[in-house]
């Protein structure tokens, strides 16, 4: 598995990992929370979050620029605007489904490359 980011010769980006409260994984950046099962899936025998999960994700945590041109490419992908804003009327923090309405208002899922975002 690759952290690389799309520019080739860049730092590769830590591993992000969702943990329950406490734990703790060396190396890795990690956020404390839980995991629905409809949220994990499988790739390659690693458990992994869904695509739609991981594109939640990316709105919220990565910087404005990273997570637009992210959530394109999601959404090329197939993850679906909607469902996106359906999992905003869930969030408790003003802050949060502020930025999840403002990324989700400035991505395109037209834009064929992060150049183009």
């Amino acid at each position: 598995m690759s952290t690389r980011p799309f520019r080739g010769g860049a730092e590769p980006w830590p591993m992000e990992l969702v943990v329950p409260p406490g734990f703790d994984v060396p190396g890795c950046l990690v956020r404390e929370g839980f995991l629905v099962a409809a949220d994990v899936t499988a790739h390659q025998g690693v458990r992994v979050t869904t695509l739609e999960r991981t594109a939640f994700d990316c709105v919220l945590h990565l910087p404005r620029l990273e997570a637009v041109t992210a959530l394109d490419q999601f959404l090329r992908a197939g993850v679906r605007r909607e469902a996106l804003a359906a999992r905003g009327r869930a969030l408790s923090r003003a802050g949060e489904a502020r930025r999840l309405r403002e990324v989700l208002r400035l991505a395109d899922r037209g834009a064929a490359s992060p150049p183009e975002s």
